[in-house]
């Protein structure tokens, strides 16, 4: 496919996606107490919900007792938590699923070093334990599905021999941030479990506590089939182009 239209074609769908309200930083805020190490260049646009995703708000239930809640939140929690647990112990392969020389060769990852407060600065790619860690939220983010992984890598491998397209590569690596606000909400909640169960917090806390684990799911949601239907288009644009050279050739 050619380069410049994969790009537009990539563009138009990430900033679709990142159209909608993706930047819960007022609700993380509620609920997450501790910040992540940051990288530079993913900046997501800010936006407004669309009618769609507010009619997704049927899954949340308002008139619901704490204890309802508690138990919702509860569940919630365990088979999160549980499908994060099993997706740190998948072994990354050395060529980073195809990424390692293209988006995470782009990417920035800065720590701060306790012992003098010196700013350091390494590649994604690189084998810092935070680079890793932002590498296993990006294929957590696509529910660390190595075929949908290889195959986006593949399309980034293609935007990434046109500098011009970089900018939609690092787009795409929004997963890691929406994976971020995810994973800090749960250990946040996981954290209060005891006020939780004290019930510490009255209802219409307990309602914001469990709005805000659904927005996320929602977000993540979305994300993937974001990504899952770039994927589809490219390759079924690439399967057009090649029946259009194979009839032009035979």
């Amino acid at each position: 496919m050619n380069k410049i239209k994969l790009s537009i074609l990539i563009t138009l769908g990430i900033t679709t996606f990142f159209s909608c309200d993706l930047n819960n930083k007022d609700n993380k805020d509620k609920v997450a107490s501790f910040t992540e190490t940051k990288y530079n260049e993913l900046n997501p646009q800010k936006g407004t919900k669309t009618q769609d995703q507010r009619s997704t708000k049927n899954l949340k239930v308002s008139n619901k007792g704490e204890a309802n809640l508690i138990d919702k939140l509860f569940e919630i929690l365990a088979r999160e938590m549980t499908i994060i647990k099993k997706e740190k112990l998948q072994t990354e392969i050395s060529s980073q699923f195809g990424l390692k020389n293209s988006m995470f060769e782009l990417l920035n990852v800065y720590k701060i070093d306790s012992t003098n407060g010196t700013r350091l600065q390494e590649k994604m790619n690189s084998s810092l334990a935070e680079s890793q860690k932002m590498r296993r939220q990006f294929y957590s983010s696509l529910s660390y599905n190595t075929t949908d992984i290889f195959n986006l890598a593949e399309i980034v491998n293609k935007l990434y021999q046109d500098p011009k397209a970089h900018d939609t590569i690092k787009k795409i690596s929004g997963g890691i941030r929406i994976q971020q606000g995810f994973e800090v909400a749960l250990e946040d909640l996981a954290i209060n479990m005891d006020k939780l169960k004290a019930n510490d917090f009255n209802k219409n806390t307990l309602e914001e506590i469990y709005n805000l684990i659904v927005d996320l799911t929602l977000i993540k949601k979305e994300w993937l089939s974001t990504i899952e239907t770039l994927i589809k288009s490219s390759n079924a644009t690439l399967e057009l182009q090649y029946n259009i050279l194979a009839t032009a050739f035979a």
